[in-house]
């Protein structure tokens, strides 16, 4: 939901004709369902070919498909994402508030403003993700928690870890003590944006 780069096709023009590739994010979907997904894509473009004047109905029926019924169960399996608002609601009452260290309050009010929530609706142990965010929203916090709190976080720790995690100065990279030749690596390798759009990347 609001996802970038999670899933993806890419076309390219050849001498020999197109040539393509589905790509997934493997922290999210599993290797038989970008299979599913890349079968399922070839035999659309095969219906397309052979009744080019079929309607949109009958070229995505399912029947006959195993590709297509896979990816309806998965669909009917799914449920929707709460928002953030959902989750905080969701959340048992407390007699008080439990106060976040100053580092993480730093890093709870950058998450307030992307999510347009109530900063004292975050907790520690929320995750960015968990609390309503998705990846376009994480490349900005990401970008303003590097300014604020003077320390880098990788982009995909984001999807896993908790708040009072990313918080914790151990969690990062200091700002100040990058070598010049690191900094220039990762100049290279495309900054913010290429980070959070290698999430999918496996090391």
């Amino acid at each position: 939901r609001g996802a970038t780069d999670d899933l993806g096709i890419w076309l390219m023009d050849k001498p020999q004709g197109l040539e393509g590739a589905v790509v997934y994010n493997a922290d999210i979907y599993r290797r038989e369902t970008g299979e599913a997904f890349k079968e399922r894509y070839m035999e659309l473009l095969r219906k397309v070919a052979q009744q080019p004047d079929t309607t949109l109905g009958a070229l995505s029926a399912p029947e006959g498909s195993e590709s297509a019924l896979y990816l309806q169960r998965l669909a009917a399996d799914a449920a929707p994402a709460p928002s953030a608002a959902e989750t905080v609601a969701a959340r048992p009452a407390q007699a008080q508030p439990v106060l976040l260290l100053p580092e993480q309050a730093k890093l709870a009010q950058i998450w307030a403003s992307a999510l347009t929530i109530d900063v004292n609706d975050i907790r520690a142990n929320d995750n960015f993700f968990d609390l309503g965010g998705d990846s376009l929203l994480a490349m900005r916090v990401v970008q303003q928690a590097e300014q604020v709190m003077g320390f880098r976080v990788e982009p995909r720790r984001y999807v896993f870890e908790s708040l009072g995690q990313l918080a914790s100065a151990a969690a990062g990279t200091p700002l100040e003590v990058e070598s010049a030749p690191a900094a220039d690596s990762g100049a290279k390798r495309g900054g913010l944006l290429s980070r959070v759009l290698g999430w999918g990347r496996k090391n």
